[in-house]
Order: structure tokens, then C-alpha cells, then sequence
């Protein structure tokens, strides 16, 4: 991807982090123009940065790269303040077009996702797991897709860098918010969701 925008005459790539927890630290060192955020970063969600990025950085384009085309994904990254959002298995020229797009002070969604978006609010397709999942804060959201992809409650604890406590009270609300009864039916529900957003 960068090889790719470095083609372009007026874009080049000044920086680049695998880990969501150096972005902070390497956007106040270099400075650039647009950010573009792969929402399944190493560490911290992607969610949770662009949320730390809005609060510090509040003038700065973000463009998310997803695999999920759900539009859960899509509208929590564009209310957390994101100016685009484009699948990982777009064109080239896509990603030129979301990165000139979002420098211009425009919101970018493929044509495809806003086809899809668009359908959802006349009533076509809607998904009851995703409505119920909407109730959701970003940490919970986090959380539950991280329970789905089997990891327990302290790895999920180290890997947020927050208290086997507070994982378990974020547990609890999920379980609340979405009428689960217990633990087993969480991460049942957990694993559904996770098989959904993954075909």
C-alpha cells in the first residue's frame, strides 16, 4: 500500500506503525496530512484510537481500512469522527480516490457501502444482532468481538492494557445491554457474531 501511494505524484508516506499504541506518538512527530487507520490494529482497537486521534488531532482527516463491510463498523467509525471508510479488498484506485477525497474535506464510502447504508435506513436488510449490538459503548463493542475470537478475560485484560475488573464490569453490561442471561450465552453469542462479521 504504500509502494502505491508513493506512485503518486502529490502523496508520499511519511510513517507507518503496526501497533495502535505508537500512532499517537508517531502523528505528533511526523506531521501528516491524512491518516489512514486499519481498524484491526495490534493493541488497541482502531475505534479506540481514531476516538484518542478526534480528541487530539481534531482537524486531521482519518481514513479507516476495514475487512468488515458490516455497517456497524462503518457508523461507529464515522460517529467516533472518521472521514472515510474503505475495504481492504478495494482497488488501487479506490484508495487514491479516499485519500484526495477525505483531503478535500469529503466523507468517502465506496459506492457499494452506501448502497448498503442506504438500504439499511429504508428498511431493507436490517440485522437484529447488529441493532442490538448498537447498544453497545466502543470498549464493550471491542470487548465482544474479542471474547468472539476466543480470548479469555485476562488476555483481553493485558491486551487493553486495563484490570481483569474492569473487563469483567464491561462483561456485565454487555450482558445487560443485550438480554444474556450469562457467561456461556455471552460468548455464544460472542462466537455468532464473530462467524457473521467474518463470511
Amino acid at each position: 500500500m504504500a509502494l502505491l501511494i508513493n506512485q503518486e505524484k502529490d502523496l508520499f508516506v511519511c510513517g507507518e506503525a503496526e501497533d495502535a499504541d505508537v500512532v499517537p506518538g508517531l502523528i505528533d512527530e511526523q506531521k501528516p496530512h491524512v491518516v489512514i487507520l486499519d481498524i484491526s490494529l495490534k493493541g488497541t482497537g482502531g475505534l479506540e484510537i481514531l476516538a484518542r486521534l478526534r480528541a487530539q488531532h481534531r482537524g486531521l482527516p482519518v481514513l479507516i481500512l476495514s475487512m468488515h463491510d458490516s455497517l456497524i463498523y462503518v457508523e461507529r467509525a464515522l460517529k467516533a469522527g472518521a472521514n472515510g471508510y474503505l475495504m481492504k479488498h478495494e482497488g488501487a484506485e479506490n484508495l487514491i480516490l479516499a485519500i484526495h477525497s477525505v483531503l478535500r474535506g469529503e466523507t468517502y464510502l465506496s459506492e457499494a457501502l452506501q448502497k448498503k447504508l442506504l438500504g439499511t435506513y429504508l428498511g431493507h436488510g436490517q440485522d437484529k444482532t447488529a441493532s442490538s449490538v448498537e447498544r453497545l459503548s466502543p470498549r464493550e463493542f471491542e470487548i465482544l468481538q474479542l471474547l468472539g475470537r476466543g480470548h479469555s478475560t485476562r488476555r483481553i485484560a493485558d491486551r487493553l492494557h486495563l484490570s481483569i475488573k474492569t473487563i469483567e464490569s464491561h462483561r456485565e453490561n454487555i450482558k445487560e445491554k443485550l438480554n444474556l442471561k450469562n457467561a456461556t450465552e455471552l460468548i455464544q453469542y460472542a462466537t455468532r457474531w464473530s462467524v457473521l462479521e467474518s463470511n
